[in-house]
């Protein structure tokens, strides 16, 4: 059973659920090698995929060159759900870490599975719950170690919070150093 499975099944959300055989019925098998890409932002959102073997990293390409990576998944995840709420395209580059094997189920076919096997639907929301737990994880260390980022936050946070007129740049800088987003300069 897949890490993520275990750990669903563990938190007691629902029981342990193998994706891999109710899937299967409905997808076909695809193999990709190391540096291929399953999609790109801006093709087509209409499959899921679900790793058999192999891992394949999620990231938003960035301006300047360097992706964001927000995950990278193995044996027994799924990907691509975006598929089913609706968005048209994809916003995320998928690209394989080593030699992969993926189950690929058109949404049509995901959705017809969803309304035949009564429990399922409830287990991959619960799923997609831990990934957004999981991601939010993720953001959220970004943020409290980059002193840019904190930086920025509170900049934006603290032009809201006067209505937008203006902003006391001393009081910024000793909001700043209390909170550790920049350090205190030596004396």
């Amino acid at each position: 059973m897949s890490s993520i499975l275990k750990e669903v099944a563990v938190e007691g959300a629902i029981e342990a659920l193998d994706l891999d055989e109710v899937i299967r019925p409905y997808s076909r098998r695809a193999v990709y090698h190391e540096g291929e890409y399953v999609y790109l932002p801006g093709d087509p959102s209409d499959t899921l995929y679900l790793i058999i073997e192999g891992r394949v990293k999620l990231s938003y390409p960035g301006r300047n060159g360097r992706d964001l990576t927000l995950t990278v998944l193995g044996e027994g995840e799924l990907f691509g759900e975006m598929a089913l709420v609706g968005g048209e395209r994809r916003e995320l580059a998928a690209e394989v870490m080593e030699r992969t094997s993926i189950w690929v189920i058109d949404k049509q076919d995901f959705l017809r599975l969803l309304r035949e096997r009564e429990r399922l639907p409830l287990q991959v929301m619960e799923l997609f719950l831990l990934r957004l737990k999981r991601l939010e994880e993720r953001m959220m260390e970004l943020i409290l170690h980059d002193p840019l980022v904190k930086l920025s936050l509170l900049f934006t946070q603290t032009l809201q919070e006067d209505g937008g007129e203006s902003l006391d740049l001393r009081e910024l800088i000793r909001v700043a150093m209390a909170d550790g987003a920049i350090a205190t300069p030596p004396l």
